[in-house]
């Protein structure tokens, strides 16, 4: 069997990856001149965390009505933007309903422990590096979890730089965070070592069709025949989509800064990652540097909220850790993704035969993208249905 999958970022590199555990015959499709170029690039991950977040937050019908205008919270947007997606915010809105955002909470939390695990297990079998942090520090007063003293604090920072009450700050030793262009690019060598095919600067322009069925995918460089196909591709994959899921209002871009600045030189390596959910900041430790993660907006922001976002991130990052970094040295990123209006990823059978997807993973696409890519592969080889598929597939909406 021989399977096209379209995306060379985490979310298509790790079905690939999975596809060929199943023993299936590889492709890998991509755009762009080389892997892990567009929103894989320059990013991390969170790995078991207890509340991921959510694109929209449960509120009453007084905050709902008011978010079909505009949100500062979860995702957020403005009223022009909230015209433009309009199909989408109503949508959005809906998942705001108590009942429904604490489903979508209990599956959030089900799909970053498994991730995790798989992520873990993957790591740990194939000598991958992660460049994962030693738990995290929520800098936060908060009720629950595991309050650390002054001295094991500043073991897990290993430098004394944030003035901090240690009764304002808990940890969880569980959730982490992990370099995803770094470990994307290690799949990647895997793959390659496993024979897969992959051709870079191949912009795929359509499906290729057999009937009710797709037979691959047609680029400008010919036509790429395969038994299967694979959507994974990011805020591309959205021309590729069939007209029953294209048009029905279910995936929106959603963008977001990132920042990244070396260790000072006087600075040993943070050990947990460090997240300030009142800000919406989260800062990951990786080996020589820090990166810095933001806000998400919906659609691609203009230039002026990037850069007032970007100052944001770094006038936050002097203000309460001046000294761990050359933050007058930082580097900007911003990134775009396909989101869905609930922040669950699309996984699954399409009402084309042979056509699958693993797309919209929006806000937590490269937090769970092991279980996605997993969950993918298993419908493709027509194993028993996880429980949790019905709350993934397209139709849900």
């Amino acid at each position: 069997m021989h399977t096209v999958v379209v995306g060379a970022g985490l979310t298509g590199l790790s079905t690939a990856f999975y596809l060929t555990e199943a023993g299936i015959e590889v492709t890998i499709v991509d755009a762009l001149p080389g892997p892990i170029q567009a929103a894989s690039y320059s990013c991390s991950a969170q790995l078991n965390t207890s509340a991921p977040s959510l694109s929209a937050p449960a509120t009453g019908l007084i905050g709902r009505l008011r978010a079909r205008g505009a949100s500062t919270s979860g995702l957020l947007y403005k009223s022009a933007t909230a015209l433009k997606y309009a199909g989408f915010v109503s949508r959005l809105t809906l998942a705001r309903k108590p009942r429904h955002a604490e489903r979508i909470s209990r599956d959030m939390r089900l799909m970053s422990q498994t991730s995790a695990s798989l992520t873990r297990a993957i790591a740990a079998s194939h000598h991958i590096h992660l460049q994962e942090s030693l738990g995290t520090l929520f800098l936060d007063a908060s009720d629950s979890g595991e309050h650390p003293d002054t001295r094991d604090l500043r073991s897990l920072l290993r430098t004394p730089v944030i003035d901090a009450d240690p009764s304002k700050i808990t940890y969880d030793a569980k959730a982490s965070t992990f370099n995803v262009s770094f470990y994307a690019k290690q799949i990647k060598e895997l793959l390659s070592g496993r024979q897969v095919r992959m051709l870079f600067s191949h912009q795929v322009t359509g499906l290729l069709k057999d009937g009710q069925r797709v037979a691959g995918v047609v680029t400008p460089h010919g036509r790429i025949e395969a038994d299967a196909v694979v959507l994974a591709a990011g805020a591309g994959a959205q021309a590729l989509l069939p007209n029953t899921i294209s048009q029905a209002s279910v995936l929106a871009p959603v963008t977001r800064a990132v920042m990244n600045a070396e260790y000072a030189p006087d600075i040993v390596p943070f050990q947990a990652a460090l997240l300030f959910n009142t800000d919406n900041v989260i800062i990951a430790p990786l080996e020589h540097r820090l990166r810095v993660q933001g806000h998400w907006f919906l659609g691609v922001p203009s230039k002026k909220i990037i850069e007032s976002e970007q100052t944001r991130l770094w006038n936050f990052c002097n203000n309460n850790i001046p000294q761990a970094a050359l933050w007058h040295s930082a580097r900007y990123f911003h990134q775009t993704v396909l989101a869905t209006p609930d922040g669950l990823p699309i996984i699954g059978s399409t009402p084309i035969d042979d056509l699958f997807l693993n797309i919209g993973g929006g806000l937590h696409g490269a937090d769970f993208a092991s279980f996605a890519a997993k969950l993918t592969v298993e419908t493709l080889t027509r194993e028993p249905p996880n429980a949790l598929l019905p709350s993934l597939a397209f139709d849900r909406f």
